[in-house]
């Protein structure tokens, strides 16, 4: 039960920072979430060397982003369990 129980929290984890993949992406151009500044974005493509590939930079740094929010999230719920155990 244990190892089905893990297993299910890493599927749901690896959706969720998925999901916060694909809605950083769909909402780019919306300004609905801040976006870095241009100079961010040239620093990123002089850094992956291909110079007309914003797409494939946004999506990087969109990976990237994720699996730091998910982290964060992992950390915090972590935390939280450890201080519920100790009650």
């Amino acid at each position: 039960m244990k190892r089905v129980s893990f297993i299910s929290l890493i599927v749901i984890w690896i959706l969720f920072s998925s999901f916060c993949l694909t809605y950083w992406i769909i909402n780019y151009s919306a300004g609905i979430i801040p976006n870095p500044p241009e100079v961010f974005w040239v620093w990123v493509i002089d850094v992956m060397g291909a110079y007309d590939q914003k797409t494939d930079a946004i999506i990087l740094v969109g990976f990237i982003a994720s699996i730091l929010i998910m982290s964060v999230f992992t950390l915090f719920i972590w935390l939280l369990r450890h201080y519920i155990k100790l009650r």
